[in-house]
């Protein structure tokens, strides 16, 4: 049976490394991010087999970068990018800071 793949897209600027660990051995995927030449609605994507994907997701479905989209998987490449334009206005809390929002964001910071 052929393995079957999904598309991970990652929004994150520096990209991600996916471990899993199976019967001793670590597996790692090199998850494309932001940082990349080839971006497509401001994500890189990476072809992962999906039953990789399926597990380590399992283990890591809490993960901040996983409940805020700003990491997902589709079935094809056309559906990421699909998802990632709808994702496009969403935060990572990577962005760069607005020159006019830096003192009222530091002063929300000190008051918590």
């Amino acid at each position: 049976m052929a393995t079957e793949f999904v598309t991970v897209a990652c929004r994150l600027p520096h990209g991600l490394h996916l471990d899993l660990m199976r019967n001793g051995a670590r597996q790692r995927h090199t998850i494309a991010g932001a940082n990349r030449s080839r971006l497509v609605n401001g994500a890189g994507f990476t072809s992962v087999p999906k039953e990789f994907w399926e597990a380590w997701l399992a283990k890591h479905k809490e993960m901040p970068f996983i409940r805020n989209g700003a990491v997902f998987a589709a079935r094809s490449e056309s559906d990421a990018a699909a998802e990632a334009d709808q994702r496009s206005g969403d935060r990572t809390g990577f962005e760069g800071a607005e020159p006019g929002d830096v003192d009222r964001r530091i002063a929300e910071l000190a008051r918590e």
